[in-house]
């Protein structure tokens, strides 16, 4: 539980920061990128995780997994997606 408790407090911060100070909004381009970093995730990390690189404390997550990362892992992909987003919107030519 504690890993999904610092995840979602970076994501809703995260979220916050982008509708309210950015005209963003979520299109095609996006959420494919949404979909292929969840894609890429999923089997990067259970790679890392089946060859003992990386360890969870199970303990500390709510339990699901998608392929052996526990879908907290998965926040990461968000968070980056959600910067890439907000650093589009705040430097991008107009």
């Amino acid at each position: 539980m504690i890993y999904l408790a610092l995840n979602l407090s970076v994501i809703i911060l995260l979220t916050i920061s982008l509708l309210v100070f950015s005209n963003f909004k979520p299109n095609k381009a996006f959420i494919l990128t949404l979909l292929i970093m969840f894609l890429l995730t999923a089997i990067f990390d259970s790679l890392i995780i089946r060859s003992n690189i990386v360890a969870y404390n199970y303990a500390k997550t709510i339990g699901l997994r998608i392929g052996l990362a526990p879908v907290e892992d998965f926040a990461y992909s968000v968070g980056s997606v959600l910067i890439s987003a907000i650093l589009w919107e705040k430097y991008a030519k107009k």
